[in-house]
């Protein structure tokens, strides 16, 4: 029984956090498809579990069984339509990853002091690359200071925010001037930022871009989760564009480090 209790609690933690920083950004529930089988077998075990208190009572108990297998074969068949649809994009998006982000990782373990604080923009495997450093997650998905602030000005990864738009709008403004002044407060020894290239001509861009400055790069690193790093005077008045990692097929990594951060 507390085996089962806890495996229940356990497959509820995670959802309960999404819900809690205000949902997944993801397309097709990414962070959630994968914990789908646990949650079924979470909702199978429950029920398998109340069956077990009316051994008495046969009917119910079978009904409870039978109850407790559709709740598992259902959740794990409702899951198969998107498992599908997320493979090929998944194996695409680990070569960029490996190629990009493992890179970027390696790179920034190497090129900072142990112990330094990056802001990153979308962390995805870099932390892994990179064990001695700390990150800001700009998202706030790993950062409870970003959270913290994400609640206090009700603004969400999705869903629901302010129904007048003016208000939302000035209340993402705010926690956007929040975030910046974490980072530019803490101060973060580095900054990495994405720069999304525009479609006609990233083939061009993505062909030269070891030969961009920090103004021709900076254009495109306003992305909705920039939180407006990018036009922030204090990043060019006190960092420097070091290094610069393509991400195909029209992004790159765009990493500026802190003046008083050695070679």
């Amino acid at each position: 029984r507390r085996t089962t209790v806890l495996m229940v609690a356990y497959a509820l933690v995670f959802p309960i956090y999404l819900w809690w920083v205000g949902g997944d950004e993801m397309r097709f529930g990414r962070l959630i498809i994968a914990a789908w089988p646990l949650f079924a077998a979470s909702g199978g075990m429950a029920v398998t579990f109340l069956a077990g208190e009316f051994r008495g009572r046969p009917v119910l108990r079978s009904t409870l069984l039978i109850l407790a297998a559709i709740i598992v074969s259902s959740g794990i068949v409702a899951n198969i339509r998107d498992q599908i649809r997320l493979v090929p994009e998944l194996a695409s998006y680990r070569v960029r990853m490996d190629s990009s982000q493992r890179t970027l990782g390696r790179y920034l373990d190497k090129r900072l002091p142990d112990g330094a604080t990056v802001a990153y923009q979308d962390m995805g495997l870099c932390p892994w690359s990179a064990p001695d450093l700390r990150f800001i997650d700009l998202i706030g998905l790993v950062s409870k200071e970003v959270t913290d602030l994400r609640d206090k000005y009700g603004v969400r990864l999705s869903g629901e925010e302010a129904a007048d738009r003016g208000a939302a709008n000035t209340a993402r403004n705010t926690f956007n001037r929040g975030v910046r002044d974490i980072v530019f407060g803490r101060p973060a020894d580095a900054i990495v930022l994405q720069a999304v290239l525009p479609q006609d001509r990233a083939a061009d861009i993505m062909a030269g871009f070891r030969g961009m400055d920090a103004g021709s790069v900076l254009q495109y690193c306003n992305t909705s989760y920039s939180v407006g790093l990018a036009s922030d005077s204090r990043l060019m008045e006190s960092y420097h564009l070091d290094a610069i990692f393509p991400r195909e097929p029209s992004t790159l990594y765009v990493v500026f480090v802190r003046n008083s951060v050695s070679d």
